[in-house]
């Protein structure tokens, strides 16, 4: 086992004198700091007569902003909860073998077990990356100020009504049935050209996992369908 490793279970499961975090701090990864830091927090907060004093006094032992530990207690949390379905990952999530920020563990635990279980195992090999897996994870927007507000002029912006065009209930769906052709001869070029054995993991499971959706999505209108033919 990693030595990050080691001394979080330690930290984790014997009683963590505050003083000690000084002589370790400079030891450990960020990894291994964030979850000590948090299961001290987490501990310390079960004997808190004053919440609000007590918090700042501790933010200042470990020279956290209160946010930052509230982040950290989230994490230990985050790991905690991995640890109990699959405790293969956690060591090498806490020694930086299976490299997930803060945030991308606090969003990734938010998944089905099954996933969480298929995302760490294809991180574990060094060329995936979780960003591979989950491409479409949201990022907050890093717009300059006259991005933001070009933005949210444009989400305010209404059609007046001499440009509305005439209502068609069947416009939506007839653009979907001319564009699902477009998807299926995509599909045929792909049986065609793809040498299915020589794609790697992360490839794999980004095109089953949208054609389970896709599947999903098709079952449902198929039966809205059938439904309203009755």
């Amino acid at each position: 086992m990693g030595e990050n490793y080691n001394l979080a279970v330690r930290y984790r499961d014997e009683h963590f004198p505050i003083e000690e975090y000084n002589l370790i701090k400079d030891k450990i990864n960020v990894h291994c700091k964030r979850y000590i830091l948090g299961h001290a927090c987490l501990t310390a907060k079960k004997s808190w007569l004053d919440p609000d004093k007590d918090f700042e006094e501790l933010s200042r032992v470990f020279n956290y902003s209160q946010s930052s530990l509230q982040k950290f207690m989230s994490y230990a949390k985050a790991i905690d909860y991995i640890e109990s379905f699959a405790p293969e990952f956690v060591e090498k999530i806490i020694d930086d073998e299976i490299r997930l920020s803060l945030e991308n563990i606090l969003w990734l635990i938010k998944k089905k077990r099954s996933e969480i279980i298929q995302c760490l195992e294809l991180m574990a090999d060094d060329n995936v990356r979780f960003s591979d897996v989950f491409p479409y994870r949201k990022r907050r927007f890093r717009g300059t100020g006259k991005d933001k507000q070009a933005s949210a002029h444009f989400e305010k912006k209404t059609l007046s009504i001499k440009d509305t065009p005439a209502y068609d209930p069947d416009a939506p769906v007839s653009s979907l049935s001319y564009t699902i052709p477009s998807w299926v001869g995509t599909m045929e070029k792909v049986f065609i050209s793809v040498d299915f054995t020589k794609i790697s993991a992360a490839a794999r499971f980004k095109l089953r996992k949208e054609i389970v959706v896709l599947a999903d999505a098709a079952e449902v209108l198929l039966k809205i369908l059938k439904e309203d033919m009755k």
